[in-house]
């Protein structure tokens, strides 16, 4: 190979000769086939000797052909207005805008019960509320468990804490404290077995459960329906006492009184095609008229979507939260609590510097779950308390 050069590419050998004034390329060590050790080694040999060019000196093809060969799509067939966005929660937390159409009940959507005609934002309006009440609930799984009872392969089960509490926002001062801390330790385990754990601490009580099936998905499900259900009942016994309660997630009690579910994510698309494109059209503090979802079901509640904050090179739903309350509420009702917490819960949004998943989880639930965590104590000590007890004998 008279005239060649051997030029380093990454992991392959690039042999190139000059022929005739022209370039022309051969790769060595690309391909699956491996040659016999004489001809590998002389061929080695041949190179070692070659003069050593570097790549710049070689013709290069037009920029376009080596943008192009990273693309998914030649450049020009993705519309003009698509853009992509970096979603601002962190990755971990998932997305903020996570639709699932399969959970959609467009059919149940009563679009109509505020604004029958053409949608525009709605400002909210700052009643002077002097109170505001947040409920939230978190949960965690303390250790997994088998248990053997002689009778088949052992059984799946966990012990798990959960805490519900409640921050109460004085706006008149302004300050903002932990007035409910409720922590239920619970093991649970699978196929109807029930058996109760060895004693530890004072602190570390596990009550035992168990459910019907043998899936671990369905121990995690439990777990989270009865915290979902202590939250339920905490903001409840809130509102009945006349506190205006923002709960964190979807409501679960229905009955006539002044409580907000606050949800951070969107996973079903509840409005038609020819008023979705108002949610992306909210300023801050603005919000969309209100809709019945469930219309003519067994838990039917008002729900509107507001903004926020404006996120920065956000897209059209960033920043964005939906609210529902109970349809037993009248109308009138439901309007206010929805311009009230349209005008005022801006005011608790998060920062980005602050919180992975701002501005939806709120300053006060984000300070509620850090203390309801720490009172569930160390995560570390527990298991390794769990671990103790259940070394030291047999369950009986």
């Amino acid at each position: 190979m008279v005239g060649s050069a051997l030029v380093v590419v990454g992991a392959a050998l690039v042999v190139v000769a000059e022929v005739s004034g022209s370039v022309a390329g051969e790769v060595v060590g690309a391909s699956s086939e491996v040659a016999p050790p004489q001809e590998a080694a002389t061929t080695t040999s041949a190179m070692l000797n070659m003069p050593i060019r570097l790549i710049t000196d070689l013709p290069r093809p037009p920029l376009a052909a080596y943008r192009n060969a990273f693309l998914s799509h030649p450049v020009g067939t993705i519309s003009a207005m698509a853009r992509i966005h970096v979603e601002g929660w962190a990755p971990e937390y998932g997305s903020p805008v996570q639709t699932d159409e399969s959970l959609a009940d467009e059919d149940r959507v009563d679009e109509t019960v505020e604004v029958v005609g053409t949608w525009d934002p709605l400002p909210g309006t700052d009643d002077g509320i002097a109170a505001i009440a947040f409920v939230d609930g978190v949960r965690r799984i303390d250790a997994r468990l088998a248990l053997e009872d002689g009778d088949g392969p052992p059984v799946a089960g966990i012990c798990g804490t959960y805490a519900v509490g409640s921050v109460l926002w004085d706006r008149t001062i302004p300050a903002a404290e932990v007035t409910h801390a409720i922590i239920d330790r619970v093991a649970i385990f699978g196929n109807g077995k029930a058996v109760p754990m060895p004693p530890m601490s004072a602190e570390l009580i596990y009550r035992t459960e168990s459910i019907a099936g043998s899936d671990p998905a369905g121990l995690i499900q439990s777990l989270h329906g009865q915290m979902r259900k202590a939250e339920a009942t905490l903001s409840e016994d809130l509102a009945k006492g006349g506190v205006f309660v923002v709960a964190d997630g979807p409501i679960n009690d229905l009955s006539a009184t002044e409580k907000v579910g606050f949800i951070k994510t969107h996973r079903r698309p509840y409005l038609s095609d020819d008023r979705v494109g108002i949610v992306g059209a909210l300023g801050t503090a603005e919000r969309t008229p209100l809709f019945l979802i469930g219309a003519g079901g067994a838990y039917p509640r008002y729900s509107w979507y507001f903004r926020l904050a404006t996120i920065d090179r956000g897209h059209a739903w960033s920043g964005i939260a939906r609210a529902e309350v109970s349809s037993h509420l009248d109308l009138a009702t439901a309007q206010r609590i929805a311009d009230r917490v349209t005008a005022i819960v801006p005011a608790v949004a998060s920062e980005p510097h602050i919180d992975p998943r701002a501005p939806q989880n709120l300053v006060p639930i984000a300070a509620l779950e850090r203390e309801l965590r720490r009172r569930m104590g160390d995560p570390a000590i527990v298991y390794r308390a769990l671990r103790a007890a259940t070394l030291g004998g047999v369950l009986t």
